[in-house]
């Protein structure tokens, strides 16, 4: 059993299953073992894409997966982790504000958008 019982490969179904136009975000073709530094980029581009053609849906199913992520008590660290370090960065507040896409990122995922981690 996993120490946690929300691992990293629930984080990564969660999203293939709620965001599946990640897919096409991906640097290289999708493998059963990709992992959060692969993904997160991937969820990343997928957001900036959605924000300039104002798709709300995608960026609404996006950002409440990974708000809800980070926010679960029982999530392995690992997650929270990458979405500090392979998220979002601090180029994309401006791009996210203009696109009126900044409203849907909790407090904590604009701190790490701003590069404010501790």
């Amino acid at each position: 059993m996993l120490p946690y019982r929300y691992a990293q490969l629930d984080f990564v179904a969660d999203v293939l299953e709620r965001v599946p136009e990640i897919e096409k975000h991906f640097d290289m073709p999708y493998q059963d073992d990709v992992g959060l530094h692969i993904v997160f980029p991937a969820l990343a581009r997928l957001i900036r894409a959605s924000a300039k053609e104002q798709n709300s849906d995608v960026l609404e199913r996006a950002f409440g997966l990974v708000n809800e992520a980070i926010e679960r008590d029982d999530a392995d660290p690992e997650i929270e982790n990458a979405a500090q370090i392979s998220f979002l960065e601090p180029s994309d507040v401006t791009l996210l504000r203009d696109w009126g896409a900044w409203r849907q990122l909790s407090p904590k995922l604009k701190r790490y958008a701003k590069g404010e981690y501790f």
